[in-house]
């Protein structure tokens, strides 16, 4: 992905509150059915976008946590659902 790099939680805002949210939370990849452990620094990944959720400056951001087995990425909003549904 273009201009993607890690996320974390001294950005601030809703991306700081996101990660707080799911860091160190298990995750099952729904390409491959690997389950991992969301870590600080590789997993949770981002870029700026219009559509994202808000750092603190106000700058929106795509983030989303890469699978390490396989390519799959999936969505803040789909990692949070499926964190609370399963």
């Amino acid at each position: 992905m273009q201009n993607d790099r890690p996320v974390s939680a001294n950005m601030g805002g809703d991306v700081a509150d996101f990660v707080d949210d799911v860091l160190f939370e298990e995750w099952r990849c729904p390409s491959c059915g690997k389950t991992t452990t969301i870590g600080p620094r590789s997993d949770i990944r981002g870029y700026e976008h219009d559509g994202g959720i808000n750092d603190k400056n106000g700058q929106g951001w795509w983030v989303y946590v890469s699978c390490g087995e396989c390519p799959h990425d999936e969505s803040f909003g789909r990692v949070k659902y499926n964190l609370q549904n399963y």
